[in-house]
């Protein structure tokens, strides 16, 4: 028999279809280069597939992000996407042994894999207009949690929290597993992975789907305490939870990951174009963001999201997230597709407007 709360439990969906502005799940609008892709097939041309991952692939990787982040190889564990390390600390760090803790609103899987693990969680609101939250309130709920969640910069706010409110959490709560979140953290520069060697509660996760640009092969790593490490490996079955496929694109990616960086330019002028251009918009707000997307909210009731969708642009609604019901968040994308989301919204206010 299946648990009750998880037939209750709403499917994690997203729109099908093709759309003509694709701005709902952060995704780079930059393809692989021919030049990568060239690089990529020579190096899987001889793979033995028909083998099962060889360990020293994966430590060639481990070795890849070491010279990439700074961190020891040994402080590195490799997972089937940031979401799988994710589920898996929660696993090792909070089963029986208290909350989740993460903000709201947040990444939205913190809370749903505490709810398939069976484990509870707790959240605190962001204060609004500026996202910040109360450090007291914080401490009041991380004493009773064994795993914090916090996304750095957050989303889908954008914001980044005063890093050295964030280290005082962690200092004063040695018990609690503090897992910060920095998928976008190649488009923010910030980061508290030199943090990790001296703060054993402090973990760091990161993923390959944002700025490197494969997010369907599912390629994520962890930085953290050899603890860590070996707890979460062992609760994932390394080497078997990750594909060749997604190793040795990785390493590509990491061998050659000057390419990605006029990507990293090119999406943060757009995104500071169309924030300039979203202040021209009457009743719209759009918030600072140190990632490769936009927080907008509108007045009450003003929610665009579905009629943006019936245009073909598809955006991430917030209207059955409570509290933040007029608010959408939107990828930054290709200038087209920035300029259709853009004129188009234009237009629907301004029809409105008469």
């Amino acid at each position: 028999m299946l648990r009750d709360d998880l037939e209750e439990m709403k499917d994690f969906s997203v729109y099908p279809g093709s759309p003509r502005a694709k701005m709902d799940q952060n995704e780079s609008p930059f393809p692989f280069s021919d030049r990568l892709r060239g690089i990529l097939a020579s190096h899987i041309k001889q793979y033995p597939f028909h083998r099962y991952l060889r360990p020293e692939r994966l430590m060639a990787l481990k070795e890849s992000l070491a010279a990439y982040t700074g961190a020891d190889p040994a402080a590195i564990a490799i997972g089937a996407g940031a979401d799988a390390l994710i589920q898996s600390l929660i696993a090792v760090s909070a089963s029986g042994q208290g909350n989740v803790f993460c903000f709201h609103p947040t990444y939205p899987l913190y809370q749903l894999f505490a709810r398939v693990l069976n484990v509870p969680s707790v959240s605190l609101p962001l204060l609004k207009p500026d996202f910040s939250f109360d450090i007291e309130k914080a401490e009041k709920l991380i004493e009773k949690s064994a795993i914090a969640f916090i996304t750095y910069p957050n989303n889908p706010t954008g914001n980044l929290f005063e890093k050295e409110m964030i280290m005082t959490l962690i200092r004063s709560h040695p018990h609690c597993e503090f897992v910060l979140d920095e998928a976008y953290y190649e488009y923010s520069g910030q980061t508290f992975v030199p943090e990790v060697p001296n703060h054993p509660n402090l973990t760091v996760v990161r993923t390959f789907s944002k700025f490197f640009s494969i997010p369907s092969l599912r390629l994520g790593y962890l930085i953290g305490r050899p603890e860590i490490v070996s707890a979460v490996e062992k609760a994932q079955f390394v080497p078997y939870n990750v594909s060749a496929f997604s190793v040795e694109t990785g390493i590509v990616i990491l061998e050659n990951r000057s390419d990605f960086e006029k990507d990293r330019e090119g999406m943060i002028t757009q995104r500071e174009e169309l924030m300039n251009c979203l202040k021209t918009l009457p009743h719209v707000r759009a918030y600072p963001s140190y990632g490769n997307f936009i927080f907008i909210s509108f007045p009450p009731g003003k929610n665009p999201a579905r009629a943006l969708y019936d245009k073909g642009i598809y955006v991430r609604d917030f209207s059955n997230i409570a509290g933040y019901e007029d608010f959408i968040r939107i990828t930054v994308g290709r200038p087209s597709e920035n300029r259709l989301f853009f004129e188009s919204l234009k237009s629907m206010i301004k029809k409105k407007g008469k």
